[in-house]
């Protein structure tokens, strides 16, 4: 049976970072997948991007999904570990995977999960490999199924100007406008998406200030949403 230590600790462990911005999507994927019935049916889901494992932990365990853990190195080291504190790796398998050559037969998965995936896929100028990548969990997805997503986006004249500045890789990742985004979400049926964070991008390294970053976000609701540097989402096929 899966185990949960205490809420906070499994948002970091499924996060990693910034866990009370992109905590929101986690909320809203719950809310989606029960509406899908993913707590009376065991579905079969591939999470692309892996790092730690964050969404296969996160959709096994609320779920009991059945998961592919993948990211283009095998993620087992790293994720197994974590998988295995919360009783969940007897439902995920551990495969080294391209998110733009995704070696499954077509309509194989429930559902797709990835998180900060699209950035590092077009970046360096490869903006055409996120087509590619968008086809294949297309084609991988039943139909009917969905794609749960949560991005980095291109934010704020401030935000581009700070990860030029301060983030070492903030010259190559291609960072997502909502237009964008839109025109890859539009080949599926239905989709949405929600934008969320303004100031807290600029406070990762102190806790405290990351706190109080978060409740001026919550009440900011005049920052319009093309500055806000979170996107997540649904889309079905």
């Amino acid at each position: 049976m899966a185990k949960l230590l205490d809420q906070k600790t499994f948002e970091k462990d499924v996060l990693v970072w910034d866990t009370k911005t992109w905590s929101k999507a986690l909320v809203y994927w719950g809310k989606i997948a029960r509406q899908q019935g993913f707590d009376k049916n065991q579905k079969k889901g591939l999470e692309l991007g892996a790092n730690y494992g964050g969404m296969s932990l996160f959709f096994s365990h609320r779920f009991q999904s059945s998961m592919v853990c993948s990211d283009l190195q095998n993620p087992a080291p790293k994720a197994e570990p974590i998988h295995l504190k919360y009783a969940v790796s007897s439902n995920i398998r551990y495969e080294a995977i391209n998110a733009c050559t995704i070696p499954y037969p077509d309509s194989h998965f429930d559902f797709v999960v990835f998180r900060s995936l699209l950035g590092v896929i077009g970046a360096n100028g490869h903006v055409s490999d996120i087509q590619l990548a968008f086809s294949e969990i297309q084609r991988v997805l039943k139909p009917g199924g969905l794609l749960f997503y949560a991005e980095n986006m291109k934010a704020s004249q401030l935000h581009q100007f700070a990860r030029r500045r301060f983030v070492a890789w903030g010259r190559k990742w291609h960072y997502l406008s909502s237009q964008e985004l839109n025109v890859y979400l539009s080949a599926f049926k239905i989709h949405e998406m929600q934008r969320v964070g303004f100031l807290t991008a600029f406070f990762s390294k102190s806790t405290f200030m990351q706190r109080i970053a978060v409740h001026i976000d919550n009440l900011c609701f005049f920052v319009p949403d093309s500055w806000k540097y979170v996107a997540f989402g649904y889309a079905q096929k």
